[in-house]
C-alpha cells in the first residue's frame, strides 16, 4: 500500500508541474512572421514570462471605450 501512495506522489508532482517551452520567432524576406520551437538560424528568442496566466489584448480595451 506504501509503494502504491508513493507512486501515486510520484505521478502528481511529475503532472504538477508547469509545461515550459522556448518559442523562437522567424520573420521571412517577404515580412511572414512565424513562430516555433524549433530554432532556426535567423529566428530570435521570445523572452516569455511562463508564469504569466493572463493576457494583455489593447485593441479590446480601444473598442470598449469607444462603444462606451
Amino acid at each position: 500500500m506504501k509503494n502504491n501512495l508513493a507512486l501515486l506522489v510520484i505521478m502528481l508532482a511529475a503532472f504538477a508541474s508547469n509545461a515550459y517551452a522556448e518559442i523562437y520567432k522567424r520573420v521571412d524576406a517577404d515580412g511572414r512572421i512565424t513562430y516555433s520551437n524549433i530554432k532556426t538560424t535567423d529566428a530570435t528568442r521570445l523572452a516569455l514570462n511562463p508564469d504569466a496566466n493572463t493576457i494583455s489584448n489593447d485593441r479590446a480595451k480601444a473598442v470598449a471605450s469607444i462603444d462606451a
